[in-house]
């Protein structure tokens, strides 16, 4: 389009900051803390470098501050400014191999911790996730986040750079689609006739798709620093360009600058729904999402582990414990407990992490990181289901509680370790209403010797548990029944042949009845 006025190029200084990929996470950190500590020297020192953003994750200060915990006023100094743009996000994660309620935790931790140094930066920023799923505008817009900012997975079919995302529920978020990605204005040169040619090519890319005269060009890329002259090089372009400029700029500010030239024009701006899964402008690395399966593998049994089990039967079981008058520091441990764990499994699902395409190293340390949070939540679990139980216990003897994590009620084969008392052994189960469960034995895992109690494995079948419930059987003992040993025997068969065994040399006959031929 050709605009009335000025085509306004707004310039966002930034970082993306990849964690963990080529090199192990403590390697980059080190850069990382170079990169930090020139970063706030630039800002305290240069009031003509306006804003520097980020990366849209708040993980970034955690790492750089547990090695400079003395520059945590100097980030909030900066992030309360609007010179330093933090959040929302914890990490950047990948889309669609995490569950929604990890993208909404990210979000939740992303957000706080960027709120102990000043106001978050509310724009959904997922500048490399490998595809975007369709139910994000209903995340974002949950958070009264209204924008989002994207590159992978946008088609040729969505004609503007800005347009509107619909979720399935309905929600919607304005959209600015990076056309070429997140480092097009990279290292903008300090030389007229570069700088020239450069700005013209960025307009040749970025002009076909805006539907306003306001153009984003981001000034950062994976891992790099501050452009500390980019001041002189904006000054340098405005006394040259024609019919355009440059200014330093936030993505809120951008996304602002649309938002009132779009309320201003009377133009049917596209709507689109759905996912965003292409490859025809950006690629996507569909091939990460079967690499190193057992990541995707151990994801997901932490993430079961902490929504089916840690969280909701803890919070059951602190609620029983706020009923009857106990104090509150159990809850208050648990939310510690699950929180790291939470911020352990998020680590791991940043995107080049759990998609498995990182170096070697990168992968070992996140299956420390996933033994960490499964120990993490099997311990809150364990406390939580013990004290339900105990809650639930029966008068007269030994129980067992079964608990059923879904939200359907369910039946399934359970196993249980019984004690034994003196020469009687746990025979069946007796549920609530008196109904007999039979109780099979099961060979022993492992030995106990020494134990000061003899416990048994047993096996039964729980019917009908309720969703998110439990069902409580007591143990009914008694004297085993002596088995009678069977007759040996030299021969088995069925109705097709008759197989026997020599006592004498160990030989055997095979006889097929049909024909009643006999092979030795």
């Amino acid at each position: 389009m050709a605009p009335a006025q000025k085509w306004r190029l707004m310039v966002v200084s930034h970082t993306h900051w990849d964690r963990e990929w080529y090199l192990p996470f403590e390697a980059f950190r080190a850069r990382l803390v170079g990169l930090m500590d020139r970063l706030l020297h630039l800002l305290e020192t240069d009031l003509d470098y306006k804003h520097f953003t980020l990366d849209g994750q708040s993980i970034i200060l955690e790492d750089y501050l547990e090695i400079r915990p003395d520059r945590r006023e100097d980030i909030a100094r900066q992030v309360r400014a609007g010179r330093l743009l933090v959040g929302p996000w914890y990490v950047l994660a990948d889309e669609f191999l995490v569950g929604g309620e990890a993208l909404i935790r990210n979000l939740q931790i992303g957000i706080a911790i960027a709120r102990q140094f000043g106001p978050p930066m509310m724009v959904g920023y997922l500048p490399d996730m490998f595809g975007q799923i369709a139910h994000m505008p209903s995340i974002l817009a949950g958070f009264g986040i209204p924008a989002a900012v994207i590159w992978r997975g946008v088609d040729r079919s969505i004609p503007t750079s800005e347009f509107f995302w619909r979720a399935p529920d309905g929600s919607e978020v304005l959209v600015i689609h990076l056309p070429q990605g997140y480092a097009l204005g990279r290292a903008l040169p300090l030389e007229r006739e570069l700088l020239m040619n450069r700005l013209h090519n960025i307009r040749q890319v970025l002009q076909p798709w805006a539907s306003t005269r306001y153009l984003l060009m981001m000034n950062g890329d994976d891992h790099l620093e501050p452009q500390p002259e980019l001041p002189a090089v904006i000054a340098l372009a405005n006394e040259n360009l024609e019919g355009a400029e440059l200014v330093q700029a936030t993505l809120p500010t951008f996304i602002e600058a649309v938002r009132q030239e779009m309320g201003a024009r009377s133009h049917s701006w596209p709507c689109v729904e759905g996912e965003f899964r292409s490859s025809q402008r950006a690629l996507i690395l569909s091939g990460v999402t079967s690499a190193r399966m057992w990541i995707k593998q151990r994801n997901q049994e932490c993430e079961d582990l902490l929504l089916r089990w840690a969280q909701p039967f803890s919070a059951w079981a602190n609620l029983l414990r706020q009923r009857s008058g106990e104090g509150s520091d159990k809850a208050a441990s648990d939310a510690a407990l699950l929180g790291l764990a939470w911020r352990l499994l998020l680590q791991n699902q940043a995107h080049d992490s759990i998609c498995g395409c990182s170096v070697d190293e990168v992968h070992e340390q996140m299956a420390v990181r996933f033994r960490r949070c499964q120990r993490l939540a099997q311990a809150v679990s364990r406390h939580a289901l013990r004290y339900i139980a105990d809650m639930a216990a029966l008068e007269g003897g030994p129980h067992v509680v079964v608990f059923n994590p879904l939200n359907g009620p369910r039946s399934d084969f359970c196993t249980a370790r019984l004690p034994s008392q003196d020469d009687r052994q746990p025979l069946a189960l007796e549920d609530e209403d008196g109904g007999r469960v039979p109780l099979q034995p099961l060979p022993r895992s492992l030995p106990s010797p020494g134990a000061i109690q003899e416990r048994v494995e047993t096996g039964f079948l729980a019917r009908d548990v309720p969703a998110y419930g439990y069902k409580t059987f007591g143990v009914i003992y008694g004297k085993p029944p002596r088995r009678r040993r069977p007759p040996p025997t030299r021969v088995i068969e069925n109705e097709h042949f008759r197989i026997e065994v020599d006592p004498e040399d160990g030989t055997i006959s095979l006889t097929d009845k049909a024909s009643g031929v006999t092979l030795d």
